[in-house]
């Protein structure tokens, strides 16, 4: 006989109620494992969508710059995401810093992902500079702050470029619109898309390694010549030409 049957019906309704309680606790607690799922997709959305408006809205400086006058400098607020500008800047120059060293003497074409990485640094730079003049700007437009100047941003700086093989006159390759090799002081244009360098290629050991990557010359951008350099190359009668440049604005 079914022990159920020797209980009292006051028993029978506490069983009852028991497994009741165990079915409710078994169902909240899927819920609470469903509720803190969705917690940690929306908060993966949320950092996704925070890193989204970084790379795609810092460009659009001027429309900011004038709300960050009374913000730190190195915080913006985007539709209520605040975004440590800094810290994001460090992080994507770490990117580039933790590459491995490139071995040769010849440098490469300009990959859309670094591309991507520098833009999205000149970006948070630019963003960065505005808002630190913009904020000086109305410091020094305050009666307790007359001698206030917004800060110098260098107009140049300078770096190094591949330009190509050369045999010594001639320049057969496609970086810059010359095909000849270029004097101290003269002025080129890019062709296309070239990285700048720190340095030009140096040895360690018996390997030339690159100087790192600082950022992208993009078409169409004039730098003037200050310094050339020959380095080895494997194509016999050639070698690589490097040239230390400055921006023209």
């Amino acid at each position: 006989m079914n022990h159920r049957e020797h209980l009292r019906p006051n028993q029978k309704s506490n069983l009852a109620k028991d497994a009741d309680n165990e079915d409710t606790i078994a169902n909240f607690d899927f819920l609470s494992a469903i509720e803190r799922s969705v917690k940690i997709i929306k908060e993966v959305g949320i950092l996704a969508l925070a890193a989204y408006l970084i790379f795609t809205l810092a460009p659009i400086v001027p429309k900011w710059a004038k709300n960050l006058a009374d913000m730190s400098v190195t915080e913006v607020n985007v539709m209520g995401i605040s975004a440590k500008l800094t810290e994001t800047r460090d992080e994507l120059a770490a990117v580039i810093k933790n590459a491995p060293p490139e071995k040769s003497t010849a440098d490469s074409a300009v990959t859309p992902d670094r591309k991507m990485v520098f833009d999205a640094i000149q970006s948070i730079d630019s963003l960065i500079a505005q808002a630190s003049t913009t904020k000086s700007a109305a410091q020094a437009a305050k009666p307790d702050n007359p001698t206030v100047k917004p800060p110098v941003i260098p107009a140049t700086t300078r770096f190094w470029v591949f330009l190509g093989p050369t045999n010594g006159q001639s320049l057969p390759a496609k970086n810059f619109k010359t095909n000849k090799v270029p004097e101290i002081g003269q002025t080129i244009e890019a062709a296309t898309e070239v990285y700048k360098r720190s340095s030009a290629p140096f040895k360690n050991n018996q390997d030339w390694i690159l100087g790192d990557q600082t950022g992208v010359l993009k078409t169409g951008q004039r730098v003037v010549i200050r310094r050339l350099e020959n380095i080895d190359s494997a194509q016999a009668g050639f070698k690589n030409l490097w040239a230390e440049v400055e921006l023209v604005n």
